[in-house]
């Protein structure tokens, strides 16, 4: 994750709730907004703007590391 400084061990917790059915060959597009240590997500499929899966992650600072 380019939040965490690509830092993968940062990642504290994620969760995600699907929420609708994706079709094959569907494109997902992923929108993310960062507060701090918390990031929010939502993953939505582009030809139906319609949003499949939503989520969050709690981001570790470096000292915690």
């Amino acid at each position: 994750w380019a939040l965490a400084d690509y830092h993968g061990d940062r990642m504290h917790h994620l969760s995600a709730r699907f929420i609708k059915v994706v079709y094959p060959g569907e494109t997902l597009v992923t929108d993310i907004w960062s507060d701090g240590p918390m990031v929010l997500y939502q993953v939505r499929v582009k030809e139906r703007n319609t949003v499949v899966v939503v989520g969050t992650a709690q981001l570790a600072s470096m000292e915690q590391v």
